[in-house]
């Protein structure tokens, strides 16, 4: 029974959805959350993922945003200071190269799902610290279990529709150890040793567009916004663990 409802997930989602956006959030002051990036196609000025600036050449995000367009990031803007998702009145950046990691794959094809989805934006330009745009740390010590973080991003305010707020948004998440994840009976999946089970209040949580954003707790990005299911009451939002993959983001920064 547990193994149909597996493969009927996994067949309904498919590959990576990189539209995630924040639900019943709270607005938020963009000089509280400096190091928060929206990545945005030129054309369209749309907000297709989020990302948290850890030095002044480098931002974090999930691998399922960029995979897609491989080397090709001309049509693609990294914003900072931004004071709406529909204004281009912030600082925007380019993309030099993109380091994913090597155990990332853009199609679910594991018991596991989206497992390695990390990476790291190296951009041309440096980045000029100030109240508004600055960096986050990463985390020094390992924490699994029944504590709280702050989910930002560009979110809509209802499910079923592409209208963002006019502020960034935030939104606590609880987060508990993969083991009582997935022993909850609507969690049809196995969580990697890299990934964080997160839980809002219900009728809140991640939706199309910030994928790739930083949960953050006690100053420290924690986790990457990898995928939640559209829609649906009582599953949880995933997250990339960052602390797992801690030598990999650093070497990704030395290269």
């Amino acid at each position: 029974y547990q193994i149909i409802i597996y493969i009927c997930f996994t067949l309904g989602v498919g590959t990576f959805s990189k539209n995630l956006r924040i639900i019943g959030g709270s607005d938020a002051d963009i000089r509280e959350f400096p190091f928060f990036v929206s990545l945005r196609y030129i054309e369209t000025n749309t907000i297709f993922c989020g990302g948290a600036i850890i030095s002044d050449r480098h931002i974090l995000t999930a691998a399922h945003c960029l995979h897609p367009h491989y080397d090709n990031f001309e049509s693609i803007r990294i914003y900072t200071v931004v004071t709406s998702a529909q204004s281009t009145d912030g600082l925007y950046y380019t993309i030099e190269k993109v380091i994913y990691h090597p155990g990332f794959s853009p199609v679910m094809n594991s018991i596991f799902m989206n497992d390695n989805d990390v990476c790291v934006i190296k951009i041309k330009e440096n980045i000029i610290f100030s109240t508004y745009q600055n960096k986050i740390d990463l985390p020094i010590v390992n924490i699994e279990d029944d504590f709280y973080g702050v989910l930002i991003g560009w979110g809509s305010v209802t499910y079923g529709t592409d209208n963002v707020p006019e502020s960034l948004q935030k939104i606590i998440v609880r987060v508990i150890n993969n083991h009582k994840c997935s022993m909850r009976p609507s969690i049809p999946f196995l969580l990697h040793f890299g990934q964080l089970c997160g839980f809002t209040t219900r009728g809140m949580g991640s939706y199309n567009g910030d994928s790739g954003g930083p949960l953050i707790h006690n100053s420290k990005v924690i986790g990457i916004v990898s995928f939640s299911i559209p829609f649906t009451q009582g599953y949880p939002d995933i997250f990339t663990k960052v602390h797992y993959y801690l030598n990999f983001i650093r070497e990704a920064m030395r290269s």
